[in-house]
């Protein structure tokens, strides 16, 4: 019996092991990537800035509940040359593509500096009195994403608090946005993706190779009370 229980022991610190080195990972590869390391891996990191109030602005966790009236942007960075979409599905099911947007392309490079969503500082991404859960999805791939492309040259663009977004109301272009995302997502469970939040502040995504040549997604859940 004594053998029995030191060895589901072992199994078990092997486990917590296991997934100590796999939380590690996704970071530090992203990293190894960024500097051109052979062993890193293609990903996206992306941190939430909030501002509250009077209070000074600050990166949060992923974990932070968010209350109306509370405004966010979100900062991504990418260590690889490919594409991106940054959508919004919100607590009532309605998709908004935050990124790109009009004036800009799906196409990014590695660079030194994050990218802030919206770019211009007076501009923000609102809480406002629906309650729910608030999904940020992060759609990247090494090739186009047509669906976005499609959507840019068929929609018109609107103004929101500032900022020139593009028009994704119609049916078509949220069929596309919904389709492209739970595809995605459906790949992404079926290969390896390793996500990772550091110090409750930047999440790290990281992917084999071969599975961003189309679209890959994850998603960032926000919690609104």
């Amino acid at each position: 019996m004594r053998k029995v229980i030191f060895g589901m022991m072992i199994l078990g610190m092997m486990s917590v092991l296991g997934n100590v080195v796999l939380a590690q990972k996704a970071r530090d590869l992203f990293i190894q990537k960024e500097n051109n390391e052979a062993k890193g891996k293609s990903g996206v990191k992306v941190r939430i800035l909030l501002k509250r109030g009077s209070q000074s602005e600050r990166y949060v966790s992923p974990d932070e509940t968010f209350y109306s009236g509370d405004k966010i942007k979100l900062a991504f960075d990418i260590n690889f040359s490919g594409y991106i979409a940054l959508l919004n599905v919100g607590s009532s099911g309605k998709v908004s593509m935050l990124y790109p947007y009009a004036g800009t392309d799906s196409a990014v490079q590695p660079s030194l500096n994050e990218q802030l969503i919206p770019s211009s500082n007076s501009d923000w991404i609102s809480f406002d009195d629906r309650k729910g859960v608030e999904k940020i999805t992060i759609v990247f791939s090494t090739n186009r994403l047509e669906a976005v492309d499609q959507i840019m040259k068929q929609s018109g663009s609107t103004t929101v608090s500032g900022s020139i977004s593009i028009n994704t109301s119609s049916s078509e272009s949220q069929s596309l946005l919904l389709e492209m995302a739970s595809r995605g997502l459906k790949r992404a469970k079926s290969r390896d993706l390793f996500i990772e939040t550091v110090k409750k502040d930047a999440t790290y995504v990281v992917a084999e190779p071969g599975l961003i040549s189309e679209p890959t997604t994850f998603v960032i859940s926000l919690k609104h009370q």
